[in-house]
């Protein structure tokens, strides 16, 4: 669908194979074959003045270039059982239907992740599709496209892809043999393939139960193992003796005495530094004599009961635990509330697929974790010490393995059992993987090497001999007959001439009418003398250049060897017969294109540099540049690493939680805006605040009351830490009115975009518009309210503004324009004399503008002086910069293929250039209209973009 999109609207149909190799060819002989016309006539497709093109002419242009067309055709015929057998029953093949419809329109074939699409590239990927729809003959509407559900589209759209979904019928049902063959690559081998599948796929893929407790950093979970007195060893814990609550002795007592700190035994006053510090020196040492205290590890049971309650503090926001109704792991396990795999599916219950791995992140290695290393039974079950994955530390305590179907699936020794007691009935999850594998091997490679295969073991005659030869394949014959009647004959199914061309009358018609149209008008044109006998003598050159290369065998490993003669590599890679009509087709042609499209002039006359400063002063005025950073906010409460999106947050809380978030947030970023504000670089400052609180715990410390304690960033972020909140600095660098543009691939979130646009209009104004420089340390307003923060999909925002500027000048008058030569004052950019394409001088210009604004001499001067050798010497250089930034995007928009394309239906306009037939001229304004589509992008509700090219198409016509 796509490639017959693009191909209907690039202007040059002739094969051009010579640009591909980087060479160029050349020709002999002068024979031409016989073409077979069957019912089509001398009759007019297209006239204009001076000329028309034939049924015949275009027919002959079209069955070279459209074999596409010409090979379904054969398919068709070829898959004619399958067709018939899907069309009879749809329902039972729609999940294949669907695969090609999803898959062609979104570029996405899962449902899924169809649904997960935004809106804006939903809409954009149906309007394409309506288009090259329309342009295969097929007339649909958007509203025959599910765009909700992605499975109910209307049947025109179904019938479409029928052939395909026949392919992939036969291909399966050949994949059902094949799967069976030995010496088939596709070959299963049921006692190797089947178990290798099972312990990839099935075997560590079950569903899980597991505590999990992501710590900030290891300051977090430092500060969570101190408060409990937890100290990990030899893969237990154990809890050491207190001296904050409780009177210690023997070894306890004396890591004190030897800190100075033994008065303060027992009595409360222990403060968090002096604890720490007791805490670091204390060793674990289970081995310790009576008397001074051996250390005892906590009960698996007893670690449980400590884990839910480390997980309460680290996850306040979330739903807590009374531990106390826990005192075993067993008692835990057996309340559905929390480990289930019910429909009400337990709380620390996940599936292998619920897994929040959105990318190749640290979860993955979390994952992994839990499945390959922890264990239930034998071995490790927990983390005894916080492990590192990606930016965060865990602690994972494994609960329940919920494999016992895997189990099942496994014989005595453990090992996956292939066949039923019979050994040689597959088990009925064996039959599954068997089926699963089998349909892993029905790519859509596998299909079309199918289809390439029928169609070579197919019968296939072909009685137009230029035909033949350009579908180059060997296994068709080629058969002279006298009857003028047929192009092909498939098995016992003969093609008519009158059915070929139909078909492609229907997709591409107009089109390739209209570039038939486009040649020979220019070639009646002036342009043609303007192709030199010195260029004639180059091509020809060239030619008995690619001749000799061919003859050398030179082209072999791209598909023309030496032994298929130079008639045929002439063919092949030129449709010409004869060394006249190679260069003309390759070289003739493309020059005389070029030059008419580069005749600016010709297209509107002096006007043309008018209406090109026109579009250069939109985009002039439009620009503007922010230099930015900002600090986000972002709450990730799957811990997927990925910011949650505030409105979809909000709506699993109560409105009492609702209140209680966006008061905080609010705070929150208050406090940053404050504190930045007192730094001389926010900037640093915005970052230091940034790398502090993630550094930062949830737990506060009990020494914030003290001046020193509140040193502490946990003092001032841990409230807003226990919500489950994020901070992150990030620079922007700079961002432009076209920052958001359509055909820009890396865009900013839309209302972050308005707010930059915002904040630039204001220090603009409040800065630069006083002393001309933008502030490099202005930061964003300060929110009073929940109303004034900036939110996003990403979370909330504060932005800070560090540089700007604004559109360059093009103004450049006499008082600037003074050279000093032997102490005489002259002008140098007041004459600028120009030549014409014949080498005239024209009427001398001047590069002057009175204004900012690109003038329309300003562009004549530098598109001149562009094409020679000197390039644009006589502009100043700010004037220079300014057309290289604002006229150069409107250049590029006018010479790309689509505003091409409307240049040369101009041109034929002119010479009365219209279809004989009522549709072909309706369908014609299709073309262009979605010419016009394409131009935008399919992005005609992007403002700002509209602002500048809305009405291109108004404007050149």
């Amino acid at each position: 669908m796509k490639t017959v999109n693009k191909t209907i609207l690039k202007k040059s149909w002739v094969f051009v194979i010579v640009f591909i190799l980087a060479l160029t060819l050349a020709a002999c002989g002068n024979k031409k074959s016989v073409v077979p016309y069957g019912s089509l006539t001398d009759n007019a497709y297209v006239t204009a003045d001076g000329f028309e093109v034939s049924e015949k002419e275009l027919y002959e242009e079209m069955r070279l270039a459209g074999t596409n067309a010409l090979l379904k055709m054969f398919q068709e015929i070829i898959y004619k059982e399958e067709i018939e057998r899907v069309k009879a029953d749809k329902e039972s093949f729609k999940e294949d239907y669907l695969y090609h419809v999803n898959k062609t329109i979104f570029n996405i074939s899962d449902i899924d992740q169809l649904k997960e699409l935004p809106e804006a590239v939903v809409l954009k990927g149906v309007r394409s599709f309506v288009d090259a729809m329309d342009l295969l003959g097929v007339a649909i509407t958007e509203a025959d496209i599910d765009t909700i559900d992605f499975e109910n589209h209307a049947d025109v759209i179904f019938d479409t892809y029928t052939l395909d979904v026949a392919k992939r019928v036969y291909a399966r049902e050949k994949l059902d043999e094949a799967v069976l063959d030995e010496d088939s690559t596709s070959y299963i081998n049921v006692e190797k393939d089947i178990p290798a599948y099972f312990t990839s796929n099935v075997e560590k893929r079950y569903p899980l139960s597991f505590v999990s407790i992501r710590f900030s950093n290891q300051f977090e979970s430092d500060a969570t193992f101190r408060k409990h007195s937890i100290k990990a060893h030899v893969g237990q814990w154990y809890k050491i003796p207190d001296p904050r609550v409780d009177v210690v002795e023997g070894y306890a007592l004396t890591i004190l005495t030897n800190l100075g700190l033994e008065e303060k035994n027992g009595t409360g006053e222990l403060t968090e530094s002096e604890y720490e510090s007791y805490y670091n020196d204390y060793k674990i040492d289970p081995a310790r004599p009576a008397l001074e205290g051996p250390d005892t590890a906590l009960t698996i049971d007893e670690t449980f009961n400590l884990v839910l309650v480390m997980y309460n503090e680290a996850y306040p926001y979330k739903e807590q635990i009374d531990a106390t109704a826990f005192p075993t792991i067993d008692s835990f396990l057996a309340d559905e509330k929390y480990v289930n795999l019910g429909e009400a599916q337990g709380l620390f219950t996940l599936t292998y697929e619920d897994f929040p791995v959105t990318r190749q992140n640290a979860l993955e290695s979390v994952r992994n974790y839990l499945y390959n290393t922890l264990s239930t039974e034998d071995g490790v079950r927990f983390t005894a010490q916080p492990r590192l994955f990606g930016n965060h530390y865990y602690v994972l305590f494994k609960l329940k393995d919920h494999n016992e179907e895997v189990e099942a699936q496994k014989n005595a020794d453990g090992l996956f059992q292939v066949y039923e007691e019979d050994g040689k009935t597959l088990t009925e999850h064996a039959q599954t993987y068997f089926n699963k594998l089998k349909e892993n091997k029905l790519t859509d490679a596998y299909v079309n090497q199918l289809s390439t295969q029928r169609l070579n073991d197919a019968t296939v005659v072909i009685y137009d001999e230029d035909l033949h030869l350009t579908l180059r394949n060997d296994k068709f014959k080629f058969k002279k007959q006298s009857s003028s009647e047929f192009v092909a004959k498939v098995n016992d199914v003969e093609i008519t001439v009158d059915d070929y061309y139909q078909k492609l009358d229907t997709q591409i018609g107009t089109s390739v009418a209209m570039d038939i149209a486009v040649s020979k008008a220019l070639l009646a044109s002036e342009y043609r003398s303007k192709i030199t006998p010195k260029q004639m003598d180059e091509y020809r050159s060239n030619i008995e250049n690619m001749i000799r290369q061919f003859s050398q065998d030179a082209f072999k490993n791209n598909g023309f060897p030496k032994e298929m003669g130079r008639a045929k590599f002439l063919k092949l890679a030129f449709q010409s017969d004869s060394i006249d009509e190679a260069i003309e087709k390759i070289y003739v042609k493309s020059e005389i294109e070029k030059l008419f499209l580069d005749d600016l002039e010709a297209h509107f006359g002096e006007e043309i540099y008018e209406l090109f400063a026109t579009y250069a002063n939109r985009i002039r005025e439009q620009f503007f540049s922010l230099t930015s950073s900002h600090i986000l906010i972002y709450i990730d409460m799957n811990e997927d690493e990925d910011p949650d999106k505030p409105e979809a947050f909000f709506e699993t809380l109560s409105e009492e939680d609702r209140v209680l978030y966006k008061t905080k947030i609010t705070e929150l970023m208050q406090l940053i805006h404050d504190k930045a504000s007192a730094y001389s670089n926010i900037s640093q400052g915005l970052k230091a605040i940034a790398d502090e609180f993630a550094k930062s715990a949830k737990i506060k410390p009990d020494s914030c009351a003290t001046p020193e304690g509140q040193l502490d960033p946990s003092c001032t972020w841990s409230e807003f830490k226990k919500l489950g909140l994020h901070v992150k600095f990030e620079s922007l660098g700079a961002n432009t009115n076209q920052t958001n543009y359509p055909d820009k691939d890396s865009k900013l979130d839309d209302k972050f975009f308005e707010r930059i646009i915002d904040i630039y209009d204001y220090v603009k104004t409040e800065f630069y518009d006083f002393d001309k420089k933008f502030p490099s340390n202005h930061l964003d307003t300060k929110p009073s309210a929940y109303d004034n923060l900036l939110e996003t999909d990403f979370g909330w925002h504060l932005i800070l503004a560090t540089d700007g500027a604004v559109a360059n000048s093009a103004k450049f008058t006499a008082e600037d324009d003074r050279k000093y030569n032997q102490d005489d004052e002259y002008m140098i950019y007041e004459h600028i004399v120009l030549k014409d394409k014949d080498g005239n001088d024209l009427p001398g210009i001047s590069a002057y503008s009175d204004t900012d604004a690109i003038t329309a001499n300003q562009i004549k001067i530098f598109l001149y002086q562009s094409k020679t050798e000197e390039g644009t010497v006589t502009l100043p250089s700010k004037v220079k910069t300014a057309l290289n930034s604002y006229l150069t995007p409107v250049i590029n928009k006018y010479e790309n293929n689509h505003t091409k394309l409307f240049i040369l239906n101009k041109f034929l306009m002119a010479n009365n250039f219209q279809f004989a037939s009522a549709d072909n001229q309706e369908r014609y304004k299709n073309i262009l209209k979605i010419n016009e589509n394409q131009f935008f992008l399919y992005s005609e509700t992007h403002e700002m973009f509209m602002e500048i090219y809305g009405d291109w198409f108004d404007t050149f016509k």
